[in-house]
């Protein structure tokens, strides 16, 4: 009677640590999906910051006029460099938080790519594209004042356009 005893005890004993096993493993997999949608909200936030920033906003817009509508940046002058100066660290910043996974790189890909590659051909390359021309070097950047958005930069540019779709 009492090994009947001892085995329905052990018995006990090991569902208890089998159900608690399973509770763990649940309780992990909500904590990692809650990881998951806070890195995704503080992404989508981010992304639409760039939108919708008053600070910013008005250094688009500066730079916009100056630049004939976003095609000429090659008369720039130095008076500039205060708005370009903002918002390449705003991006630098982003491509910073994807490099320490704070930030989707997949959702911010989607979502600023052109800003990207437009500030960084503009103001760091002086790359002419089709719709616009490239500033001067008088408002022109090195590629090591922003160091997270240029290593972002080549990772991107080296994906085919349809990646994050």
């Amino acid at each position: 009677m009492r090994q009947i005893i001892d085995f329905i005890t052990a018995l006990s004993a090991l569902s208890a640590v089998v159900i608690a096993f399973f509770q763990l493993k649940k309780m992990n997999a909500q904590i990692l999906l809650g990881i998951t949608r806070d890195k995704m909200r503080t992404s989508y936030e981010v992304c639409t910051r760039y939108e919708n920033d008053t600070i910013l906003n008005d250094a688009k817009k500066t730079l916009w006029q100056a630049s004939k509508n976003g095609t000429d940046y090659s008369s720039l002058g130095i008076e500039h460099k205060y708005e370009i100066i903002g918002i390449l660290n705003y991006l630098d910043g982003i491509a910073c938080g994807i490099h320490n996974d704070i930030y989707d790189d997949k959702m911010v890909r989607h979502y600023l790519w052109p800003v990207f590659k437009k500030y960084v051909n503009v103001f760091i390359l002086g790359k002419d594209e089709e719709s616009y021309v490239a500033s001067n070097k008088n408002v022109r950047f090195s590629k090591q004042e922003v160091p997270f958005l240029i290593d972002k930069y080549n990772q991107w540019s080296a994906m085919p356009d349809d990646h994050y779709l």
